[in-house]
């Protein structure tokens, strides 16, 4: 003999054609015991019609709980759904009550009483699973949370989005090296193998093509990159045109080369290697010997004049 109890404080309605009602303060035994089919006990909840919504409700102090098929919905889905006790409680079995719902599809909607992708189409307008937060204006709320441990390095969640043949997309998240918060973005390959494409640490540094990018940049590439346009903020080497600007001779410049093998105020062929070259620096100091080369000229142009007056008087005496 199978025993089924359910605990009741409330008001226990069974529809069995002819509407009937028993009230019962504390417990309810159903005993049941069926010697065929896979289930040896059960419990029957079912609608004289299927216009008609079949389940449990619960009726509590402040709201009124549904568990069943919602009205209307002629036993196509499943909804839990929740209301204020001042609306009653049929009300409470319609579908916009509903804060889960899965219907016969096998889709789910979570805060909302059905899947949708609302303006969005992919070909299927309707998702296997759709979550809903409403919350206050101007404010981000969570919509979901996923969480696994231990509480240790190196340890996280995933989320896995990916195609029946594995190919797909990978989300992980959780605590890296030095108890800072990673994340990493990855590709699932044929046979389930990850490939990392993006990874983000503690503080806003993002990696491309790396799990560790640089915490003194904010960006860190591991490859080439092409782009159409790139703005460098930076500043500018005009301050060679200032009269109190020290350019140095021709003779100095000469002396410096012999010694560093490099132009002064570049870096080293070691330097660039071992540190990188930046873009914006290299740029202004480029300018700057473009800018001391042209006053270089302008000082040979004048020099060259100069001499020309010099051969013409010669000439003319």
């Amino acid at each position: 003999m199978k025993r089924i109890t359910l605990a009741i404080i409330a008001t226990l309605g069974i529809c069995t054609g002819v509407r009937s009602q028993v009230t019962h303060n504390e417990s309810l035994t159903l005993e049941a015991d069926n010697l065929t089919g896979w289930v040896a006990s059960r419990v029957y909840l079912k609608s004289h019609n299927n216009y008609r919504g079949a389940g449990i409700f619960t009726l509590g102090q402040t709201n009124n709980w549904f568990f069943g098929n919602p009205y209307t919905d002629q036993a196509g889905s499943f909804m839990i759904g929740v209301g204020d006790k001042s609306i009653g409680s049929d009300q409470i079995a319609q579908l916009q009550h509903s804060k889960f719902y899965l219907n016969s599809s096998g889709n789910v909607g979570i805060g909302t009483n059905g899947p949708s992708f609302g303006d969005i189409s992919y070909g299927n307008p309707t998702p296997t699973l759709h979550v809903r937060r409403i919350g206050s204006s101007g404010a981000f709320k969570p919509i979901a949370r996923f969480q696994s441990g231990p509480d240790s390095n190196n340890s996280g969640a995933a989320i896995v989005i990916n195609h029946v043949n594995d190919r797909g997309l990978i989300l992980e998240a959780g605590r890296g090296i030095n108890d800072q918060a990673v994340a990493y973005f990855g590709l699932v390959n044929s046979g389930g193998t990850v490939s990392r494409f993006m990874s983000a640490v503690q503080g806003g540094h993002l990696g491309i093509g790396t799990d560790n990018p640089d915490p003194s940049h904010k960006l860190s590439v591991n490859g080439s990159i092409r782009a159409k346009e790139v703005v460098v903020d930076t500043g500018w080497s005009d301050f060679v045109f200032d009269d109190d600007y020290n350019l140095r001779t021709l003779r100095e410049v000469e002396a410096h080369i012999e010694e560093h093998g490099h132009l002064p105020e570049v870096p080293s062929a070691e330097e660039v290697e071992s540190e990188g070259l930046s873009v914006g620096e290299a740029q202004k100091i480029m300018m700057q010997k473009i800018e001391e080369l042209t006053l270089y000229m302008i000082d040979l142009k004048k020099e060259n004049e100069a001499l020309k007056e010099r051969v013409q008087e010669l000439e003319t005496n």
